[in-house]
């Protein structure tokens, strides 16, 4: 039972207390400790904390305090596993009424932290809101099992996918016949299925799961023995969605999901918000079709109190948003106030400039003034837009996978760069004319090939190459035997190809048919997926 306490009168139905006072401040973190001695349920006192937890070991629990919370506050935990898994998450009901509270009973099995030695965090989180966390280790040989021979799952073939059915590849040791793949939503915890399974070796399973609802997945292997693995998560997002600038145009991620606890605000509501930015005077283009409402406001430049707070009503600053006719709302937010080209119930293809990028509303200008456009989707609230209502999981059909099953869709991260595909018909996205765009995957020392044509007259062309990750690639073209990229006709920089995008102009090409050739130079593990363009 999961247990709060209310320090200055116990509860009837809850071993959760009030600290002291009912004066109401709205809530301050104290006393968060992660221990391997279970805290008592009778009082409020903080067992001895510790900062590394050997495997095997016992349960890791919890217990931390809240000062001056609201009646119908809720407050919940989540364990953050290395590389920022989420493994589990733990939440109480919201509070009758105000004051100051411990919170215990809540733990970390074994099961679940022995197979993922390295760094955690026990992270408290407020009405959706970030209010701390606490570092800890966990030591131990990776891939190990706290029950012998009980399933390890060391990766899906990917970790990003629509809602539908998916049919998905899970990897790992000890998989046996009839082994099934157990799906919790991550949120609340509560199961969603078991999927039957087609065990491929003792490594390698595949299953088809059906998920309806965009959200993160908790998925185990679960073997006939009753022996369960370590989690794995699953990020499954809504689809038909490309990135909100035009083909052809590379912008950095400045921002991802759910930033929360490294001094950024995707967290709560917008966890599943992203920011976007290549410096001002840049056109911001629909992520999907649909029918506009607008809201210049006629805001200027960024909002933010002396205290550094962002001004209430206006943290979006002047924003678009596109009902997309499917239950969904997708919103683009601090835009320049008078370069709205959009008009109030127009309905837009994907694609469709709505409006220059700006810095107005809560924006913080730093470096290049804070120049971007913040995106993200819900389902409004009553069957209309509100941009305040709980964002949700999308993916961008124009993003590489960071999994080797296929290029897309994709989820962006912080701070790569990604190359735009997303063209309307209507011709309607930029003063270019795209002549062509692809994606594609490499492994490593792998060659990918693509033809497209250059029209008669065509006064230059500009190749782009962008991928998520750490690989190298390089990128190179030809035509009727001439080459252009690193040590060929044309370099431009000679040091282009070790960058992430790699750009070329080739000034008066040869009409006719030509070929992209791009290099998995050095990719470490399996493929590396990329998007190529080529405008004039």
């Amino acid at each position: 039972m999961y247990t709060r306490k209310d320090f200055t009168a116990s509860l009837a139905l809850a071993v959760v207390f009030v600290l002291k006072g009912d004066s109401v401040l709205g809530g301050t973190l104290q006393s968060l400790v992660v221990s391997t001695v279970q805290p008592s349920s009778a009082t409020c006192a903080a067992p001895p904390s510790s900062s590394s937890f050997a495997t095997p070991g016992g349960n890791i629990y919890e217990y931390f305090e809240e000062l001056n919370l609201n009646a119908g506050d809720a407050v919940g935990v989540r364990w953050v596993g290395p590389n920022g898994q989420l493994v589990s998450t733990i939440s109480w009901n919201p509070l009758s009424r105000a004051g100051s509270y411990c919170f215990t009973g809540g733990y970390l099995p074994s099961s679940q932290f022995s197979p993922l030695p390295g760094p955690w965090q026990l992270q408290v989180y407020v009405n959706g809101q970030y209010a701390g966390q606490i570092p800890f280790n966990i030591t131990g040989s990776s891939g190990t099992s706290s029950v012998p021979g009980a399933p390890v799952l060391t990766g899906l073939g990917r970790s990003e996918v629509n809602v539908g059915t998916i049919p998905l590849t899970t990897f790992g040791n000890n998989f046996i016949a009839g082994a099934l793949i157990n799906v919790d939503y991550i949120p609340d915890g509560h199961r969603v299925g078991s999927v039957a399974t087609q065990v491929l070796t003792a490594q390698k399973l595949t299953g088809n799961l059906s998920i309806i609802f965009p959200g993160e997945y908790r998925l185990t292997v679960q073997n006939p023995n009753g022996s369960v693995s370590n989690p794995q998560t699953l990020f499954v997002g809504l689809s038909g969605y490309k990135l909100p600038f035009a083909q052809g145009q590379s912008w950095q991620t400045t921002q991802g999901n759910d930033e929360a606890g490294s001094g950024f605000d995707h967290h709560g509501t917008i966890a599943y918000a992203y920011d976007f930015s290549d410096g001002p005077n840049l056109r911001v283009v629909a992520m999907k079709a649909g029918i506009v409402h607008t809201h210049d406001q006629g805001i200027s430049g960024p909002r933010v109190n002396s205290d550094g707070s962002c001004v209430s009503g206006v943290e979006y600053g002047n924003y678009i948003t596109i009902d997309t006719l499917d239950g969904e709302y997708s919103y683009y937010a601090h835009l320049t106030t008078n370069t709205f080209v959009v008009t109030e119930g127009q309905y837009v293809e994907q694609g469709h400039i709505l409006a220059t990028v700006g810095n107005t509303g809560c924006v913080f200008s730093t470096g290049g003034g804070g120049y971007h456009v913040h995106v993200h989707v819900n389902q409004g609230s009553g069957s209309h837009e509100y941009i305040y209502a709980p964002s949700l999981p999308f993916l961008f059909d124009d993003v590489p996978s960071r999994n080797p099953d296929g290029p897309a869709p994709g989820q962006p991260v912080r701070p790569q760069f990604y190359l735009s595909q997303n063209f309307s018909s209507s011709g309607s996205t930029s003063g270019n004319n795209n002549l062509f765009g692809a994606s594609g995957a490499v492994s490593h020392q792998q060659w990918w090939s693509a033809t497209f044509s250059v029209p008669p007259n065509t006064p230059s062309i500009r190749i782009t190459l962008s991928w998520p990750g750490t690989s190298n690639l390089v990128l190179y073209a030809d035509s009727n035997g001439h080459s252009y990229g690193y040590g060929a006709d044309v370099l431009g920089n000679p040091s282009y190809y070790l960058n992430n995008p790699q750009t070329f102009t080739i000034s008066q090409p040869q009409a006719g048919t030509w070929t992209i050739w791009v290099l998995g130079w050095i990719v470490p593990s399996g493929t590396q997926g990329f998007n190529v363009a080529v405008t004039d």
